[in-house]
């Protein structure tokens, strides 16, 4: 094996929570910067990035970004987001950390 990672099960369940949250980081950054600008689908489809596969660009153009259920989700989201009446201002510390701080 190419890591050691010790035994248990909880190892493998974080790897596979961690490679899940930075893919759909990567998503979002990916329709933030090249889809959402875009006035029509066409438009979208060739706003394609270098690195991504062209079929694989125009599978998230039209079957899923396009879709009536994520553009409802993105909606609900969208208005959620806006509807915060305060902002967090933690930053990049952690509650705990934050509360062990003023403790200490």
């Amino acid at each position: 094996a190419k890591f050691a990672l010790g035994e248990g099960a909880h190892i493998t369940d974080a790897l596979k929570t961690q490679c899940s949250s930075l893919y759909r980081h990567w998503r979002e950054r990916l329709k933030s910067d090249h889809f959402s600008k875009c006035k029509s689908l066409k438009e979208a489809e060739h706003a394609c990035p270098q690195r991504i596969d062209l079929n694989q660009w125009k599978w998230l153009v039209y079957n899923y970004w396009s879709t009536r259920k994520q553009m409802t989700r993105s909606e609900k989201n969208r208005a959620n987001a806006l509807s915060k009446k305060i902002q967090s201002a933690r930053g990049a510390k952690s509650t705990a950390r934050i509360i062990y701080e003023l403790v200490s």
